[in-house]
Order: structure tokens, then C-alpha cells, then sequence
């Protein structure tokens, strides 16, 4: 079995949602984020994700028509060194896969292990050049405005609306998540939801 050190007990490490991490209760709470943390503690997912993963950021698709989010869980490529500091972790490929209905109706919780290069237990950084120059509550406040900007991108992908406004919000969304998201991860976030990705390229959201 993998040792692994929790990342909830490395400050600012986890990027995405760290498990044992209580939602924000403030006004500013994005509802996507608690939900993403409630589905966290089903179930399915209790059985089998273990407490110590970092989870990614939720991403939008559409299975069978229907709406959907869908995050992966990944674990510290270097959890077992010393006085591990988040501006130099790196992260292991995601072992599991979690989903939910965008209506807030089912859920549910699957070992997830797509191939994708490169091979090995190091993926790559945790956090972006641009990030790790933010501080722990800096980067906390930029989370919580990722996941409001993923909200709209989200209703914008579903009735795949492509207006002006809905492109310069989709285009709020892009710049937020490749501040946040996890360098070593890339791969596994465009596997986690290929179609949203292949849609915000043939919008024109992407200049």
C-alpha cells in the first residue's frame, strides 16, 4: 500500500479540496465546492477513496443528455519526505473517480486509472509557478472565485451557449483554472472531461 503523509495537514498543499477540510460556511461559499466536498463522504466513495487524497477540481459533462460533474483523487508523489512545503510537492497519478448529477440527484465513486503518459509514480507539480507565488489564504480566495467562474462555464457547456458574454465568462474560467489547477495533473483533467475541453476549443473561447 501506498504511505502517504494527509495533505490536510499541509498548509495550503492541497489545492482542489483537501478531504478532511470543512466547506467555507461564509456567504461567499461556492455551492459547487460544497457539493463536491459532500460527495466526498458518501457512500461509495468512503469505501474506497482513502482519507489522505487531494481531490481535483470538478469538471463538467454530459452522459446520455444528462448533466453531470466529475472530480478525480490523486495522492503526493513525495508525501513521505520531511517538511514537505507545497511550493515544491508533486503529485502521483489519480487512483479514483468520483461523479454526481448536476441537479444535485445521484452520486457515485469508481476506481479510475486512465493511460496517460508519462508512466511512474511523479506526474509533475502541484501547484503552478503562478500559484505558489500566492499565499495560503491568497490562493484559498482564488479557489472559492475558481469555482463560482466553473459554475458558469458549467451552464454555459450544458445549453452550450456561446454568446459573447458566455465566452468571456468561459474565458474567466480558463484563466482561474490554469492558475489553480495542478501542473502534474493536466493530462488526467483533460481525460476527466475530454468533451467540455473539446467544447471551450470549438467555441472560440479559446483566442
Amino acid at each position: 500500500m501506498i504511505k502517504v503523509l494527509p495533505l490536510a495537514v499541509i498548509v495550503g498543499v492541497c489545492t482542489a479540496g483537501c478531504v478532511k477540510e470543512d466547506p467555507p460556511t461564509t456567504a461567499a461559499s461556492a455551492a459547487l465546492y460544497v457539493r463536491a466536498e459532500s460527495v466526498r463522504w458518501s457512500d461509495s466513495c468512503r469505501r474506497i477513496v482513502p482519507l489522505e487524497a487531494g481531490r481535483s477540481f470538478p469538471l463538467p459533462g454530459l452522459t446520455g443528455g444528462k448533466p453531470l460533474f466529475r472530480v478525480f483523487y490523486f495522492a503526493l508523489a513525495d508525501a513521505g519526505r520531511p517538511r514537505l512545503h507545497p511550493h515544491t510537492a508533486r503529485v502521483r497519478p489519480p487512483a479514483y473517480m468520483a461523479w454526481w448529477a448536476a441537479d444535485g440527484g445521484e452520486s457515485g465513486c469508481a476506481p479510475w486509472r486512465p493511460d496517460v503518459p508519462p508512466p511512474g509514480d511523479d506526474t509533475g507539480p502541484l501547484l503552478s509557478p503562478e500559484a505558489a507565488r500566492l499565499s495560503a489564504r491568497e490562493r484559498e480566495a482564488e479557489r472559492m472565485l475558481l469555482y463560482k467562474s466553473l459554475e458558469k462555464a458549467a451552464v454555459h457547456y450544458f445549453a452550450d451557449r456561446r454568446d459573447d458574454r458566455a465566452m468571456a465568462e468561459v474565458r474567466d474560467f480558463l484563466r482561474r483554472f490554469d492558475l489553480l489547477s495542478e501542473p502534474g495533473l493536466a493530462p488526467y483533467y483533460y481525460r476527466l472531461a475530454p468533451n467540455f475541453w473539446d467544447w471551450i476549443e470549438r467555441s472560440g473561447a479559446v483566442r
